[in-house]
């Protein structure tokens, strides 16, 4: 187990850090074992003297902060199958049992099921920013969001608006994601969303799934609720992606069937005017629905129930 300021490696033997990982630690030793359990060597080499300069004169990069490496050192447990219980000790007595355990909760939020968690977002809307920073801030998961700069098309914005989702789910592919979770910047969560979200995880395990809708409008429809289960729903043709998810076995279909550029996007959105009704009437299959929904919009809110306006806990 050795720092790895200075390491290498036969490209075919590496194995990849976990994509859910971020920020800073958890690196020392993981790799080491990923080599091992590869059927590959670690070796060190004693006459390859080195010292890790810490401070960095131009400052850093990257955000180092408690709760990105725990939350790290406890994916990675998982990941290897290690009891954790050291770890969460070690920084009890570091931070303190109250920070620590407050940090290692925010790692059994149900959010946690999705490899990353993304926000598109327009620069200019510092507004629309603010409010959705302050609905992640309340249901945990501020931390975690990946802050997406939303490509713009003055003269469409489903054109953006598509391009900016395929661009997601092909970062997604590339990075080996198994799932991914997308968020628009006028999202509202629901007070009760975290509750929900558990037991509709619970219930979508073991079952194949393309795209998982947190909130989506409905028209009035009502859809038939997924067999044993009281939280999901079959999504039919619904409309929106304000909040919207992306399993693996999606990624290339959507790929290689929404375009990526703006000229032939364009010419696309002539058959399936948006990204949310093509997925509306083109993924027929393989899509469910939350039910009741977390998420929804300023603007579609009056199409809501009075149950749904009454869990958002920020008056509108």
């Amino acid at each position: 187990m050795q720092g790895l300021g200075v390491f290498g490696c036969r490209r075919s033997a590496w194995p990849g850090f976990n994509p859910r990982l971020k920020g800073f630690g958890a690196e020392e030793g993981y790799i080491h074992e990923k080599f091992r359990r590869a059927g590959s060597r670690v070796l060190c080499l004693p006459f390859l003297r080195w010292l890790h300069r810490f401070g960095r004169p131009m400052g850093e990069r990257y955000e180092n902060v408690w709760e990105d490496r725990i939350r790290n050192y406890l994916i990675v447990a998982d990941e290897l199958g290690r009891d954790a219980s050291d770890v969460v000790e070690h920084f009890r007595a570091h931070l303190g049992v109250e920070t620590a355990d407050r940090m290692v909760a925010s790692v059994s939020n149900p959010f946690g099921f999705f490899d990353a968690i993304y926000c598109i977002n327009l620069a200019e809307a510092t507004d629309r920013l603010r409010l959705a920073s302050g609905h992640f801030e309340r249901a945990g998961i501020a931390r975690r969001i990946r802050w997406f700069p939303a490509i713009p098309t003055p003269s469409n914005h489903h054109i953006g608006c598509a391009l900016s989702h395929r661009a997601i789910v092909k970062e997604a592919q590339r990075q080996g994601l198994r799932n991914v979770l997308v968020f628009e910047d006028d999202v509202i969560l629901t007070k009760d969303a975290l509750a929900h979200l558990q037991t509709a995880l619970r219930e979508l395990h073991g079952r194949d799934w393309d795209l998982l809708y947190l909130g989506a409008c409905r028209w009035g429809h009502e859809f038939p609720m997924v067999e044993e289960c009281t939280r999901l729903q079959h999504a039919g043709p619904v409309t929106c992606t304000y909040a919207i998810a992306y399993c693996e076995a999606a990624y290339d279909r959507i790929l290689e069937e929404v375009p990526d550029d703006a000229q032939s996007m364009e010419e696309w959105l002539k058959t399936h005017h948006g990204i949310d009704q093509y997925y509306a009437f083109s993924i027929t299959e393989r899509k469910y629905l939350l039910s009741p929904v977390i998420a929804t919009t300023v603007a579609s809110l009056p199409l809501e129930s009075d149950d749904v306006r009454q869990r958002i806990s920020v008056k509108y």
